[in-house]
């Protein structure tokens, strides 16, 4: 069965174990383990706040909390060859992190990786008072992400995390390594398997470089950055990637601005970014000119048919978030453009003035 939604673990999975590591630092194996659930317990059900819980390891060990606070961070080192995979599942599904941990330590993590793009939703058992594997952890995730248990998908290391979750309804996947999750998912979640020359992601630390590539490269031939968000004034990747997360979220998108996602074209063969592409949700007053999607292609990558498969592939997703029609428009003179659009289903509706710069665009609706 398809899955719409793909729920992640975060240590043993996308980072390293880190509560085991530190302990068996300090005691034997038996010890180290019967410590650890003593005292990490507690701190991920939110029994004790992280201070407390930071301050009693230094108790048992002797050492600063602070030290304490900074050896965590260095054992959480991140598997970055689950990023792609990530990126690619974002862009055809809901993808959830289900994580026990004390929240403020989660979180510096989740920061100092720019990880939060990653997800559609993040819940830490430590701020909800649930601890994996209590079946109603995971119910919680399905009501807040309006799923049904059949149609979610758990990955996990801690094959007794994966017990709760199938009491709750939840099939799941035990992880043992990326090329093994790549393979498992496929049949579950169709069109990561889809063939092609390049693919619709949601972007993530994976795709920094060809971030700042693209950027560079449509600087240095004076183009527009249409659906590129605030890439132009964001020299640093990472910077446009927390731009990114802001508008993806109703709770934090700026005022005056609408909630939307945004997509990266990348070629399988090499990970070149081909193009982006950018979802708004809903218009608003300046949207009825610029519409609901806004999207370029790399100069070096022009005239190749991209934007074209680009926005094709665009609009089930399009479909999927509730739409049943989307408004593109174009500049009066861009026959690329229009020959894009009219390609992929646009009807012209009218011609208008854009008031903020006073360009002659043309509107164009598309039915999914």
């Amino acid at each position: 069965m398809e899955k719409k939604l793909i729920i992640f673990d975060f240590f043993g999975v996308i980072s390293s174990e880190v509560a085991p590591q530190w302990f068996r630092r300090y005691f034997p194996p038996e010890e180290a383990d019967r410590r650890k659930a003593a005292l990490c317990i507690p701190a991920d059900r939110g029994d004790i706040d992280e201070t407390e819980y930071f301050c009693r390891l230094s108790a048992l060990t002797g050492e600063d909390p602070g030290q304490i606070m900074a050896d965590w961070m260095e054992l959480a080192v991140l598997h970055r060859d689950i990023l792609p995979l990530l990126a690619r599942l974002r862009a055809c599904c809901q993808v959830a992190l289900l994580s026990n941990a004390p929240a403020g330590y989660l979180h510096r993590v989740l920061s100092r990786e720019h990880l939060y793009t990653a997800f559609d939703s993040i819940i830490i058992s430590s701020e909800v008072h649930l601890v994996k594997p209590d079946p109603a952890l995971f119910r919680l995730l399905l009501e807040r992400r309006g799923v049904a248990p059949e149609d979610a998908m758990m990955i996990d290391d801690n094959v007794g995390n994966l017990q709760g979750a199938a009491e709750a309804g939840i099939d799941g996947i035990h992880y043992t390594g990326v090329p093994q999750l790549w393979e498992a998912l496929k049949p579950l979640v169709p069109a990561l398997a889809e063939p092609g020359e390049a693919v619709l992601c949601v972007p993530n630390v994976c795709h920094r470089a060809e971030i700042a590539a693209y950027r560079q490269e449509l600087l240095d031939a004076d183009s527009d950055m249409d659906g590129c968000g605030s890439l132009r004034r964001r020299e640093n990747p990472l910077d446009w990637l927390d731009d990114c997360q802001r508008l993806s979220r109703p709770d934090t998108v700026p005022e005056g601005m609408v909630p939307s996602t945004q997509y990266v074209y990348v070629r399988k063969s090499d990970g070149k970014l081909l193009g982006m592409i950018q979802l708004r949700w809903e218009l608003n007053d300046y949207l009825t000119y610029a519409g609901h999607i806004g999207y370029s292609v790399r100069p070096s990558e022009r005239r190749k048919g991209y934007a074209k498969a680009m926005l094709r592939a665009l609009l089930p997703l399009c479909k999927a978030r509730g739409l049943d029609r989307v408004l593109l428009s174009c500049e009066a003179g861009n026959e690329a453009s229009r020959r894009t659009i009219l390609a992929c289903g646009g009807v012209y509706h009218s011609t208008v003035t854009e008031p903020r710069e006073g360009r002659t665009l043309e509107r164009y609706w598309i039915t999914l």
